[in-house]
């Protein structure tokens, strides 16, 4: 296999020995698999309209298990758009009928929709531009699961989110770890000191 991988991530292929107890899927159900597999939508599904550079809809096919007869596939929706992340279950679910196989959702992370008008976000940005100027920072949508949605679904409008954060390198790998300082700068109580500086602020306000 001759893929280009990012830079940093090694994977290796070997050989297995299946154990002589393990009846394999027919020819049938094996083709049946390969091509519902082929026909799941995966990776980038959509883009915010009024953003067209920034995702607001995605699918990551993670995990495939075979029990016995049982197939499990797993794949984790994210969109910052509740009706398109209902489209793309039901785009899912049409898709496994035609192979005749069920599909259940759950543990979704909440729809997130960005607030451009926040009052929040408009304080933040305060205080960032008065700590570092306004040349040294920016503020955009990212395509994550955050706590921050399940927050808005509990609370809705009554209550403004935002995500920051310090620095986290190589999140999601072995290798995740949270810079408390670097060369020239104390991240952590930088953060900390922003979070403080936010605080104070909604509080005259």
């Amino acid at each position: 296999i001759n893929q280009p991988v990012e830079s940093g991530y090694k994977y290796s292929i070997s050989e297995v020995q299946v154990p002589s107890t393990l009846d394999p899927m027919s020819a049938a159900s094996t083709d049946a698999i390969l091509l519902m597999l082929e026909r799941l939508p995966q990776g980038v599904v959509k883009m915010i309209p009024t953003d067209p550079a920034l995702v607001e809809t995605s699918t990551n096919l993670y995990d495939i298990s075979i029990k016995g007869t049982e197939v499990n596939i797993r794949a984790s929706n994210r969109s910052s758009n509740i009706q398109s992340l209902q489209e793309l279950n039901a785009m899912q679910e049409s898709i496994a009928k035609l192979f005749n196989c069920s599909i259940e959702t759950d543990n979704q992370y909440p729809a997130w929709q960005p607030n451009p008008s926040s009052t929040l976000l408009e304080v933040a940005e305060k205080v960032y531009a008065d700590m570092y100027g306004s040349e040294k920072f920016e503020t955009t949508v990212i395509h994550a699961g955050l706590e921050c949605g399940w927050i808005k679904q509990k609370y809705g409008d009554r209550m403004e989110c935002i995500s920051i954060g310090p620095t986290i390198q190589n999140p999601h790998t072995e290798n995740e770890r949270l810079e408390v300082m670097n060369d020239t700068v104390q991240t952590v109580g930088e953060f900390y000191q922003v979070v403080s500086n936010i605080i104070g602020d909604l509080y005259q306000s």
